[in-house]
């Protein structure tokens, strides 16, 4: 379907199917091993039905990682506390890295991305890209309200960041045995707020 075609209920839960079904036939079989048509027999669908959702495996993976890194930031932030936006940003994002099977999916990614690197292009712009826009955003505005100084916002926003995933995803990317719970992601996004405030906030007066 064209983007942005409005979908009827039942299209609706027919489209979610299908995701479904393709999130588990990359992660069984890689993206090169899956097919459009193996998606269809587990989504129980006919080939035909399932080209007028995505008429290519690249439209189908797509759509998969637009579900699965859906960003959860989209309502306003609080205005003039940087604290409590950092707070908002980092367990949004922190939400977005805790399912179990987040790992897997990134791991299809890498698999294919020395083969085609607009794969891994597009899981940064679908997962991470629309946390760190955000937060460049709210940096920008902090700075020009006088309450953070930050000489180099793009790097601020990788460190943000770093301290959230080196803790709650790189080591269940490297260690299928890790694990991490809500608990945990609590306590890494309020560590990594305090020690970015620490280095950032403008003291006050």
């Amino acid at each position: 379907m064209e983007p942005g075609t409005q979908l009827t209920e039942r299209q609706r839960r027919t489209r979610d199917s299908l995701l479904d079904a393709a999130q588990a036939e990359f992660l069984e079989r890689g993206y090169a091993g899956a097919t459009l048509a193996g998606v269809a027999a587990r989504g129980g669908v006919s080939t035909a039905t399932l080209h007028k959702y995505y008429a290519t495996k690249r439209a189908m993976f797509a759509g998969m990682l637009e579900r699965f890194w859906a960003s959860n930031i989209e309502p306003p932030l609080l205005g003039g506390d940087p604290a409590a936006c950092l707070r908002c940003i980092g367990s949004a994002y922190a939400e977005r890295l805790l399912p179990p099977e987040s790992p897997a999916v990134v791991r299809v990614v890498i698999a294919e991305a020395i083969q085609s690197p607009e794969l891994g292009q597009e899981l940064y712009q679908r997962g991470k890209g629309p946390y760190m826009a955000r937060l460049a955003s709210l940096l920008a505005d902090a700075v020009a309200d006088g309450k953070m100084t930050v000489p180099d916002i793009p790097l601020a926003v990788g460190q943000f960041f770093g301290m959230i995933n080196d803790v709650l995803f790189w080591p269940r990317l490297l260690c299928a045995e890790a694990t991490v719970s809500q608990e945990d992601a609590e306590r890494v996004v309020s560590e990594a707020v305090a020690t970015f405030l620490a280095r950032y906030a403008v003291a006050e007066k």
